[in-house]
């Protein structure tokens, strides 16, 4: 560990980044909320729930291999 303070930037460019953060979360907020508007969803019960996850499950492990 070092006894050295920050260097300044490294301390304010979280704070400075927190605006573009806010602005690219509300991006993908209204670009979801047009989605969904414009019906570009699917809707899942607990059996199609189950299936997707299991064949999520089941790319995952292959991708393992």
């Amino acid at each position: 560990m070092s006894d050295e303070w920050p260097r300044p930037d490294d301390v304010l460019n979280p704070e400075v980044d927190l605006p573009r953060l806010r602005k690219e979360l509300l991006e993908r907020i209204d670009i979801a909320r047009r989605q969904l508007d414009s019906g570009e969803y699917t809707d899942y019960d607990d059996a199609s729930l189950r299936r997707l996850f299991e064949e999520l499950t089941h790319r995952a492990t292959s991708r393992r291999r």
